[in-house]
């Protein structure tokens, strides 16, 4: 769980090149998309560089959202995986 997470759509795109280049912004950790929407995690806030990449190269946005995580997501997610990080004996 990345603090920093961008949501991207945009009525046209490539999959594999969009992909890419979302994967060569600077502190961008993971890049993962469910039909047209696109989800770009980082390690700090990085939505201006998106909007940046997908205008630079031709792409119009129809999206463009900064995640924000709850208290559910961030209590989820620190207990997933056999309380691993949670663990107090």
């Amino acid at each position: 769980l990345f603090p920093y997470t961008t949501l991207f759509r945009s009525s046209r795109h490539d999959i594999d090149s969009l992909t890419e280049l979302f994967g060569r912004i600077p502190e961008v950790r993971s890049v993962s998309h469910t039909g047209e929407v696109f989800r770009i995690a980082c390690t700090r806030d990085q939505t201006s560089a998106v909007a940046r990449t997908v205008v630079n190269h031709g792409y119009s946005l129809t999206l463009l959202q900064k995640k924000r995580y709850g208290l559910d997501e961030i209590y989820h997610r620190y207990f997933e995986n056999g309380n691993k990080y949670g663990k107090t004996a």
